[in-house]
């Protein structure tokens, strides 16, 4: 017996009221679901699986907002490898920054004081909490040796609960002891 396919409102049960009816195949009818990896035992729980699953590949499920996120990519480049290496361990050492990751040479084409320039730079990439954030792009732009430095930050829309942590531990000032 072939496996019959018929119309289903799964909108409600995937939490997508909001989208058009489609076309799905009931689970119901196909003699051969025994083979998937996770069978269920009835059709409501294997929608409850696809909803989950569904729903954990989402990327609008995590919070990629400014006033969500918990870790944050803040980027910035320099002239030189040994100024970047430099500005990486001066800002994890303040604790401003959890780690941080030197790459590079990268080239680079920009329109500097009315003309096209090319150059090489070395990036500087830190992980840091949303609370040291400000203090990071400000401490950023005291040691850079440029005028008017790149420093460019964007949210982490996903990481472990583990890692956030470790970035808000390592990056809460330290308080002097008395």
């Amino acid at each position: 017996m072939a496996p019959s396919w018929r119309p289903r409102d799964s909108r409600h049960r995937l939490g997508h009221a909001d989208l058009p009816p489609v076309l799905t195949l009931s689970w119901a009818s196909i003699p051969w679901r025994r083979i998937c990896l996770y069978p269920r035992s009835d059709e409501n729980s294997t929608y409850r699986t696809l909803a989950w699953f569904k729903k954990s590949l989402d990327p609008l499920h995590y919070p990629v907002s400014m006033n969500e996120a918990r870790v944050w990519s803040v980027m910035s480049t320099v002239p030189t490898r040994d100024q970047a290496l430099n500005l990486a361990r001066i800002v994890v050492k303040e604790r401003l920054a959890a780690g941080a990751e030197v790459t590079g040479p990268v080239l680079s084409v920009f329109w500097h004081l009315a003309e096209l320039g090319e150059g090489e730079e070395w990036r500087v990439t830190l992980r840091t909490s949303m609370t040291a954030r400000g203090r990071l792009a400000a401490r950023l732009a005291e040691l850079h040796p440029w005028d008017n430095p790149e420093i460019s930050a964007s949210p982490i829309a996903w990481c472990t609960d583990s890692y956030a942590e470790w970035v808000e531990r390592t990056t809460t000032p330290v308080e002097p002891e008395s």
